[in-house]
C-alpha cells in the first residue's frame, strides 16, 4: 500500500480558516466529514492549531497526534501515549509513516503546516480534502490555496445547504494531484 500525505481544511469564502485562535461557524456535518475522515489515521497538526483544541478532542482521539513546533521541549497539554513531538517536516512525515504503515497521513492545519506541506519540493501532498463554507467571516489565519489548479483533479464530494443545524451551506471537495494518480 502507498501511504498518501493528505491534507484537510475548512475555508471560507475568503480562504479565512480562523480567527483569534477560534473557527468562526459551527457545521456538526462538516465536523463529522473531518472526524470520520481522519479517524484512524495519523494527523499532522501545528502547535498553535493543537493548542487550540479542546478536551477531550486535545489530542484528538483514535489518532495519533503529531505535534509540529519549533520549541523541541514544548509539552503538549492533556498528551497521551499517541502523542509526539517533531521540530522538523520532513522528520515529521518520516515518523507519520512509521507510527500507521498502513494508513494514510493528513496535515490538519494551521496555515504555516498548510504552506510548508504544499510547497514541500519532494513530500508532496497527495490529496485535498476542502471544504468551503459559502459565506465570508473576519478571519487572521488563512488557507494558503492550490498552487496550481492545473496538477490537481477535482471532485466535488458534498454540497450540504443551510438547513436547522448549519447556518451555513458548505461544499467538500477533494483534489488528487495529477501526478500521484498517473
Amino acid at each position: 500500500m502507498i501511504q498518501k500525505i493528505m491534507l484537510i481544511v475548512a475555508e471560507d469564502e475568503n480562504h479565512g480558516v480562523g480567527y483569534e485562535g477560534k473557527i468562526q461557524w459551527e457545521l456538526p456535518d462538516e465536523m463529522k466529514h473531518f472526524a470520520v475522515t481522519t479517524r484512524g489515521h495519523t494527523v499532522i497538526v501545528g502547535r498553535k492549531t493543537y493548542e487550540t483544541f479542546t478536551p477531550p478532542y486535545q489530542p484528538l482521539p483514535k489518532r495519533y497526534n503529531i505535534i509540529l513546533t519549533r520549541n523541541a521541549s514544548y509539552q503538549p497539554p492533556n498528551a497521551n501515549d499517541k502523542t509526539y513531538i517533531c521540530t522538523d517536516y520532513e522528520d515529521t512525515i518520516v515518523l507519520a509513516k512509521e507510527l500507521s504503515s498502513e494508513n494514510d497521513i493528513f496535515i490538519i492545519g494551521g496555515p504555516e503546516l498548510y504552506a510548508l506541506a504544499l510547497n514541500h519540493p519532494t513530500l508532496k501532498v497527495d490529496r485535498l480534502y476542502i471544504t468551503t463554507v459559502h459565506a465570508t467571516f473576519p478571519a487572521d489565519a488563512f488557507f494558503p490555496g492550490i498552487d496550481d489548479p492545473l496538477n490537481w483533479r477535482e471532485k466535488t464530494l458534498e454540497d450540504h445547504p443551510a438547513d436547522e443545524r448549519h447556518a451555513y451551506a458548505y461544499t467538500v471537495k477533494q483534489y488528487d494531484r495529477l501526478d500521484f494518480i498517473m
